[in-house]
């Protein structure tokens, strides 16, 4: 399993390129994740699976581990790159409950777009969902 790190200006993207087995891809590149992260407010992670070729039920697990990670520094991972089998795949172990999936960063992008131009055009005073949810 290979990892690679690319850092945009919205948002970070960590390729990763071969047999998804276990969480060790994630100690073998902690620095090198932490680094990237260093000085990121709210960070945006996205974990592209395009090259993945398999994907074990310890490796779903790992997302996860990785996601709650990432949510207790206020930042968000999402997961991009999703082939057919991949969004099958995440469908049947219900991930779209716990990750938003997009095939490309740039629908990420669209969406997050529109959301922005959606809670600007809020009535001043009405919550945003982000704060209903948080109360």
């Amino acid at each position: 399993m290979d990892l690679e790190i690319t850092d945009h200006s919205d948002v970070i993207e960590i390729k990763l390129d071969g047999h998804f087995k276990d969480a060790s891809i994630w100690g073998k590149h902690s620095d090198e994740i932490s680094a990237v992260l260093k000085d990121r407010s709210r960070p945006v992670i996205a974990i592209n699976l395009r090259a993945v070729q398999s994907l074990s039920s310890t490796a779903l697990g790992s997302l996860v581990v990785f996601q709650k990670s990432i949510q207790a520094i206020k930042g968000e991972v999402i997961l991009s790159g999703m082939t057919p089998w991949l969004m099958k795949t995440m469908r049947i172990v219900q991930f779209q409950k716990i990750f938003r999936m997009f095939k490309t960063l740039d629908e990420w992008r669209r969406v997050r777009d529109l959301e922005g131009k959606a809670e600007e055009q809020k009535p001043e005073g009405e919550k945003s969902e982000a704060e209903v949810e948080a109360t």
